[in-house]
């Protein structure tokens, strides 16, 4: 979460020190106020639905589970689930995921088995993830309902 808000306010910073924008300009056009916590559990709340007002997304979570789709560089696809947990009381964490789908030539070179460690998403990072709300899927382990963005941008941390 730290380094979500430096990285907020990092872009609010330099957004308007070199073009003149605010943190509300960014806001019209990046969500950076809602959590994947937030977002998990908009299903559990019909009345609220991620990306409903057509802004993309700024998440951040661990890398739960990688599955590559399909490896061919023209149409790589990979499916990464995020989670983040939280305290229940003080012997239970309950978890919330989302699942964020990674394609095209330019997402294939964080997944190749060749690519550097400086380069390539692997289970148990922490993701910084520019997403755009898709809608929903099937969680492939419990078959819940379960969100599905697709990555725009993703940076991570070690």
């Amino acid at each position: 979460m730290k380094s979500v808000l430096t990285l907020i306010f990092a872009l609010s910073a330099f957004s308007t020190a070199a073009f003149g924008y605010d943190l509300q300009t960014v806001e019209r056009a990046l969500d950076i106020r809602t959590s994947l916590m937030d977002v998990a559990q908009s299903l559990e709340n019909p009345a609220f639905r991620a990306g409903r007002d057509g802004r993309l997304m700024l998440l951040d979570g661990t890398v739960a589970s990688i599955s590559i789709q399909n490896q061919d560089a023209d149409s790589f696809e990979a499916v990464v689930e995020l989670a983040v947990g939280t305290w229940q009381e003080s012997e239970q964490i309950r978890l919330y995921n989302a699942f964020f789908l990674f394609s095209g030539s330019q997402m294939a070179a964080h997944f190749s088995r060749d690519a550097s460690p400086d380069v390539a998403i692997q289970t148990g990072d922490q993701l910084l993830v520019i997403a755009r709300p898709l809608g929903t899927t099937s969680d492939p382990i419990d078959g819940s309902e379960t969100l599905l963005f697709s990555a725009e941008y993703a940076r991570f941390f070690r």
